[in-house]
């Protein structure tokens, strides 16, 4: 017989688990709806060779977002910025 804590732990866990689902639907709906892009002196820039790479669910293999794949000239603008915006 489960006891009234074990109970309430696997509602409680059972909750989490839910909203944990719903959370990562909500979180690939707003990743598929943004374009891949860095954010380099205060703005979100496409990278200059414009590659990107694809990030998979580890859990199921789906594809839950294609971020922007920087380079050395992204370095190179994020490092100017970072030297403007630090007085170096």
């Amino acid at each position: 017989m489960h006891s009234l804590k074990t109970a309430v732990t696997e509602h409680v866990d059972a909750q989490e688990c839910a909203a944990t689902l719903a959370m990562r639907g909500d979180l690939r709906q707003a990743l598929a709806e943004t374009r891949p892009a860095l954010l380099i002196d205060g703005s979100w820039q496409d990278p200059v060779a414009g590659n990107s790479l694809d990030v998979d669910d580890p859990a199921d293999g789906n594809r839950i977002a294609t971020i922007a794949a920087g380079d050395a000239q992204d370095i190179d603008l994020a490092v100017a910025a970072a030297q403007r915006a630090f007085h170096v």
